[in-house]
């Protein structure tokens, strides 16, 4: 039976081995065919990207992925996890969720698990051996295949954020490609998983509801970011930078 995966099949094997019999019978003038004694399989490590799906089910590329670098979170995960999965699902997107473990010491990643295995959306979990917030975050955007990435932490997911997720993507597809939110205490950073990378790579975020630095040069022109939510006193603001791209 072939092995998922493998790239090759049984008809490449069998193309195989009849070469290699067919090479050692011209040499030693017999039809004997001879096996070549199995392959070890490749080591892997213990903790790789581990999405619990049902068997066939490939990962899909999405609007959006919402990643939380976490530590020592078995106790509530599970429950915010769940929170966040149903709240997605009104936002009328593909989405899925990334669970970045930063070296737990309890059962974090099996309790993440657990939460996959009976979702609706994606969850997949995957391990930063890098210890810091913003290492998590860097580790879930290269990884992800989604088109936006969000950063934040697995806190409760209201009907307010989910409005304010909505208004990201209006935003990113309105030519913005950073997104700051702030509802209903969660605070999340919405970007293109490109600029995410790119600006990942010059300095790593702090922490939940980071606002990155977009330093004027090259590189960085034409980058737009946007704020978007609501202050202490209820007012809602919004607000746009732009850096004008710099010709020679």
């Amino acid at each position: 039976m072939d092995k998922p995966g493998n790239g090759g099949g049984a008809d490449e094997m069998r193309h195989a081995l009849t070469r290699d019999t067919i090479d050692e019978e011209t040499a030693a003038g017999s039809r004997t065919p001879r096996i070549a004694a199995p392959k070890a399989a490749p080591t892997r490590p213990l903790l790789m990207d581990r999405t619990a799906r049902p068997p066939g089910r490939l990962m899909q590329h999405t609007d959006l992925e919402l990643i939380f670098p976490v530590v020592n979170r078995e106790d509530d995960v599970p429950s915010r996890l769940a929170e966040a999965a149903r709240a997605l699902l009104g936002l009328g997107l593909t989405v899925s969720l990334a669970v970045v473990d930063g070296g737990s010491s309890d059962r974090t990643v099996e309790a993440v698990d657990e939460v996959a295995a009976g979702s609706l959306i994606p969850i997949r979990v995957l391990g930063c051996s890098t210890p810091g917030w913003g290492a998590g975050a860097l580790r879930g955007a290269r990884t992800s295949r989604a088109r936006w990435v969000g950063f934040g932490e697995p806190t409760p997911f209201g009907r307010g954020t989910v409005d304010a997720l909505r208004r990201a993507a209006h935003l990113l597809r309105g030519g913005k490609h950073i997104v700051c939110l702030a509802a209903e205490g969660q605070r999340l950073t919405v970007m293109d998983k490109t600029v995410a990378e790119l600006l990942f790579g010059d300095e790593l975020p702090d922490g939940p509801g980071f606002v990155p630095a977009l330093p004027d040069t090259p590189r960085h022109a034409g980058l737009r970011m946007a704020a978007h939510g609501r202050t202490a006193t209820d007012a809602a603001w919004d607000s746009t930078l732009i850096l004008p791209r710099m010709t020679t």
